[in-house]
């Protein structure tokens, strides 16, 4: 059996993934503390754990897996994944800061608003993970193109 390395090397912790993946991650944080406090319920404290849960956990697991040897299809689905989830929700974020309501934020949407939101939500993340998957697979394609026969006899 092989044995498992774990690289935690100065590579591994690229500024750029690591700052995608907070943004994700505190976009997937904030949508789970809001379904796990039943959104208009949800204590902000709670939230906002969820969130700075969110933002480590998504820096690292992405700047993990944008610098691992996985398949380019596999990082652009996962990328696209989350871009088009966490585009939708800051969407909606700021759509929803902007209505004139007593209570301010995603916690103020009426129920059919709620309903309509996590469809987008839903669609939007289904959609970014297969344009990354597409874009994943067409970066792949491009690394592997086959070397004409002229080009081979003179270098």
């Amino acid at each position: 059996m092989k044995k498992l390395e774990i690289d935690l090397t100065s590579e591994r912790f690229h500024p750029v993934w690591l700052f995608v993946g907070a943004l994700i991650g505190r976009a997937a944080g904030l949508e789970l503390g809001l379904n796990l406090g039943f959104w208009y319920f949800a204590d902000p404290a709670a939230v906002i754990v969820w969130e700075v849960l969110g933002v480590f956990s998504g820096a690292l697991f992405f700047s993990f897996m944008m610098t691992s040897s996985a398949d380019m299809r596999l990082k652009g689905a996962i990328l696209g994944l989350g871009i088009g989830f966490s585009t939708a929700l800051y969407g909606g974020e700021i759509w929803a800061a902007f209505q004139h309501r007593a209570v301010r934020g995603l916690t103020g949407m009426s129920v059919a608003e709620g309903i309509f939101f996590e469809w987008v939500l839903m669609h939007a993340s289904w959609l970014g993970c297969a344009v990354g998957w597409i874009t994943g697979a067409a970066i792949r394609r491009r690394g592997r193109r086959p070397v004409a026969s002229g080009e081979a006899a003179n270098g």
